[in-house]
């Protein structure tokens, strides 16, 4: 028998996500329009050349589709992005710690240069926290910081839910424990309305259009400081199946629920917060504290939903504070 609760979370999903649709998608693309003209709003260039910033030795070594810096010797820190974002979103990050941490920054399952299994059945989140588990492993190492924005912060938050063994500390840049995520979206209006991109990408092909509408004019200055940093979020989406993979993350959460998870995590935590968040109500925080016996909430004024990006010396110095505090005790 169909279990109900499943199937009506779908219907939900796909009745709300119709409307956004048909909606934004028209206004989206007469903004390109009128900005850019017809030929610029519906073509994208080619960017086969890698940009220089990605081989920056200062970011260390490139190897499956990963990025490390650091002694094998040292703890392990391993940094997972959000959507749309790869392994670059964390270069403040490993150029900071690399001097007391093996640092590694992923590119999620079916981002950029991993793997990119075909089917929204492959993008469920235990099968990521596996994937995080695994690399664990495969590095060598029975723990590890785990840094996380986004997208990453629910993969995170399921690792530490799933594998405590294996998470020394959590901590979270503007990313949603999936429970408090569910009920905060439950109870407030806002979160609702923030999250629109979610139902609409439960549509194909939405996603896809509107992220390349423009030549890929949602990477131009929305996250990125530089003409660099935009020519590198531009190459590692160049292609139209580039963003299959990261849209079936939506997709997934929309058609399979939460996997179990326990009444309490054990594992000491840290969120940061930027409070100017157009994605994740500021709700979501203190919400987190339900299924957290050791968490620690630092907020910081005026940090967008990038905020690792966007004010790396006070999201640096607030997980140097919080991982040298817990060698202190």
């Amino acid at each position: 028998m169909v279990k109900l609760k499943p199937v009506l979370q779908i219907v939900f999903y796909y009745s709300v996500g119709l409307f956004y649709v048909s909606i934004l998608g028209v206004l989206a693309t007469i903004k390109t329009l009128i900005t850019l003209g017809p030929r610029k709003t519906f073509f994208c260039q080619r960017r086969d050349r890698r940009p220089d910033v990605l081989d920056d030795p200062l970011l260390g070594e490139h190897k499956f589709a990963r990025m490390k810096k650091g002694d094998q010797n040292k703890p392990l820190m391993l940094f997972v992005h959000g959507f749309p974002e790869f392994w670059y979103s964390w270069r403040h990050q490993m150029s900071e710690f690399s001097d007391t941490h093996r640092c590694v920054a992923v590119d999620m399952r079916g981002y950029n240069e991993s793997d990119k299994p075909i089917g929204v059945e492959n993008y469920a989140l235990d099968l990521m926290a596996a994937d995080i588990k695994e690399l664990v492993e495969y590095l060598g190492h029975d723990k590890c910081t785990l840094v996380s924005h986004d997208w990453g912060g629910l993969v995170a938050n399921c690792v530490a839910e799933t594998y405590p063994e294996i998470v020394q500390t959590l901590i979270t840049c503007n990313g949603p424990n999936g429970r408090a995520m569910m009920k905060v979206l439950h109870k407030s209006l806002a979160q609702f309305l923030k999250s629109w991109y979610v139902f609409a990408f439960q549509w194909p092909m939405f996603a896809e259009y509107l992220i390349r509408l423009g030549d890929l004019t949602a990477f131009d200055g929305n996250f990125t400081s530089n003409k660099e940093d935009v020519l590198a979020y531009k190459h590692a989406f160049r292609d139209y199946g580039d963003l299959e993979g990261p849209v079936n993350y939506y997709r997934a959460l929309g058609r399979y629920m939460l996997p179990d998870a326990p009444e309490k995590v054990h594992v000491r935590s840290l969120i940061i917060w930027g409070t100017a968040d157009a994605a994740l109500d500021i709700q979501i925080p203190e919400a987190t504290r339900e299924y957290f016996d050791d968490l620690t909430i630092e907020y910081v004024d005026g940090g967008s939903h990038w905020i690792q990006n966007e004010k790396p010396k006070e999201v640096n110095q607030l997980i140097r504070q919080f991982i040298s505090a817990k060698k202190e005790d």
